[in-house]
């Protein structure tokens, strides 16, 4: 494999040329115009130049003389390209002072890796000839003046866009609705219209200004971790929202993302805020009146309990005690607060049904003829037809249908097994029993809480969920848990 010295001012030309040629096995070095290629090659002779035509200090038409003038180095191939080979002079006033083939940009492998190979193996028959003075500025001048003015039509060209877009791009940030800035060494440097606004200031005031002045006291420590992840840690961008502090004292809530960039050899972070103090305001304004529309609900569910407890003054607190319960054993199983929230409502509700049964039944201090307990077992059903016209969020009429349900369908309404209960009813089960065989009733002394405890353990599986019963014994055994008075 050969040597092979590149000359081009492009950093990705000699990049493309370098992956090329060695990817093919090649020895590559570099240089970035003509005088450094004669420097490098006199050093150490490769087997080969490659050499752009259009180089600052030293062109390739220059080089190439100059390589042929040398007597070290008249014997090595040169291969020259070029963006621009319309004109079939420049070719041939190229291999006129010493280029052995040309071959045009972009360049690709296959073009690349062909004209090496022939060159390196000497397939190539050098017709050049030393021209006189006169002759080579004259053919010097013409191409390279042409090259010249192509080349500065183009980067006039490209100026104008690069204006028109920085323009464009300046009247977007200026006038745009959110904060922009750029901070190098936690100092600001740049500050749009938008971004003084917002914390009070005018935008020259903002400049030089140290980054954390815009952050409130209270916040300082959060927005600094935030920053410290970015640098430290290598975060390349983070999303960040306190309160800022604004030049007339006032605070003002900042929500916003900052990115580490690198702009001409300079790390810079480059911040957008937007003011989203009302949007807050807003939110929290909306999340306190939907908290006293929540405490408003739960005081009517529970106001319709107590109503359906002046019928019956011995169950007095029932259905108060049983929701604690049941909503304790739910969070004791991991439902979520949503569903928590539904065993809660449903069990304040879960008596509502006794309102259609005669009162004289329920505080009757002795047992219940058949009649009248299936008139008490109507309850649930009952309790079904009246809620289930409330659009709740949690199927709060089903659970209260279900509560007397049992696992081996041995409960009623409509005798249910197992996983055909809805989880909530097989909680409010367990807790209802609980309740109700510790607290007094007309019929019977209070039987403890140790005795429900033991009911609910005997039958746990049979009448009861196993998961429900062990969560409702370890928040007694376990927690210290106590019914409410």
């Amino acid at each position: 494999m050969a040597s092979i010295l590149i000359a081009d001012d492009l950093t990705q030309e000699r990049l493309l040329l370098r992956t090329i040629l060695e990817g093919a096995g090649h020895d590559v070095a570099e240089a970035v115009n003509g005088i450094d290629a004669l420097t490098l090659a006199r050093a150490r002779t490769p087997d080969l130049l490659i050499a752009d035509l259009l180089m600052p200090e030293m062109d390739g038409f220059e080089l190439c003389r100059q390589w042929r003038l040398d007597p070290r180095l008249r014997d090595v191939p040169v291969l020259v390209y070029s963006a621009n080979y319309s004109e079939p002079d420049d070719l041939e006033f190229a291999k006129l002072i010493g280029a052995d083939r040309a071959i045009a940009k972009p360049v690709s492998r296959e073009s690349v890796l062909e004209a090496v190979s022939a060159l390196v193996a000497g397939e190539m028959t050098r017709k050049s000839k030393s021209l006189v003075n006169e002759e080579f500025i004259s053919r010097y001048e013409r191409s390279v003046n042409r090259k010249l003015y192509e080349k500065i039509t183009d980067l006039a060209a490209q100026s104008r866009a690069l204006e028109e877009s920085e323009s464009r791009f300046r009247a977007m940030v200026e006038q745009g609705l959110v904060g922009v800035f750029l901070v190098e060494f936690n100092r600001i440097v740049y500050a749009n219209r938008c971004l003084a606004d917002i914390f009070g200031y005018e935008p020259d005031e903002m400049i030089g200004m140290d980054q954390r002045a815009m952050v409130a006291p209270e916040d300082l420590e959060y927005a600094e971790a935030k920053l410290r992840d970015q640098f430290e840690l290598g975060v390349p961008a983070v999303r960040l929202e306190f309160r800022g502090r604004r030049k007339d004292g006032g605070t003002v809530i900042v929500e916003g993302e900052t990115r580490t960039i690198e702009l001409h050899g300079r790390t810079l972070v480059v911040g957008v805020f937007a003011n989203v103090t009302q949007k807050r305001e807003a939110e929290q304004k909306e999340a306190e009146a939907a908290e006293r529309l929540r405490r408003v609900f739960h005081q009517t569910v529970e106001l319709v309990a107590a109503i359906g407890e002046l019928r019956d003054p011995y169950t007095h607190g029932h259905e108060r005690r049983v929701a604690a319960l049941a909503a304790a054993i739910a969070v004791q199983i991991g439902l979520d607060a949503q569903a928590v929230e539904g065993v809660h409502v449903a069990s304040y509700l879960h008596n509502i049904g006794n309102v259609g049964i005669p009162a004289e039944i329920l505080v009757k201090p002795s047992r219940l003829s058949a009649l009248e307990f299936e008139m008490v077992r109507a309850h649930a059903q009952a309790g079904y037809e009246i809620i289930r016209q409330v659009d709740f969020p949690w199927p709060v009429a089903d659970i209260v249908r279900q509560h007397h349900e049992r696992l081996d369908g041995s409960g009623y309404p409509q005798g249910l097994k197992d996983h055909q209960i809805l989880l909530e009813a097989r909680i409010l089960a367990v807790a209802d029993t609980v309740e109700a065989m510790s607290s007094h009733r007309p019929y019977r002394p209070a039987l403890g809480i140790e005795c429900a405890l033991a009911e609910i353990q005997a039958n746990r599986g049979t009448l009861y969920d196993p998961a429900v019963v062990d969560a409702c014994l370890a928040l007694f055994r376990e927690k210290g848990y106590a019914l409410l008075p």
